[in-house]
């Protein structure tokens, strides 16, 4: 998610025009996936030092001494960081799906 500040913010920042909505409106996950692909990435970097843990159905959580940095091809590195918290990240599917079939 973090390739979404590559984007421009004056059209995507936000504002009374859209913005952000926009493009969750068109699935942020495919935007996401589609950034993958357009821009030339080399390098993703997660620092990871501390983890927020939520409490159900709610914004409120208490911070957790992670330690992590996550460093290399951006796709493994959103990977092996989702894999290691047991997060789902619906983008990562999507870049995959299009990798089997680029190869095919």
């Amino acid at each position: 998610m973090n390739l979404l500040t590559v984007l421009p913010s004056t059209k995507y920042g936000g504002g009374a025009t859209g913005g952000w909505e926009d493009l969750y409106d068109l699935g942020i996950d495919k935007v996401v996936a589609d950034l993958y692909f357009t821009l030339p990435f080399d390098l993703g970097v997660i620092e990871a030092r501390q983890k927020l843990i939520e409490q159900e159905n709610s914004i409120q959580g208490e911070v957790e001494e992670y330690g992590k940095v996550f460093v290399g091809e951006p796709y493994e590195v959103d990977s092996e960081a989702s894999r290691m918290l047991g997060l789902k990240t619906d983008y990562l599917a999507l870049i995959e799906e299009a990798r089997v079939g680029l190869e095919g």
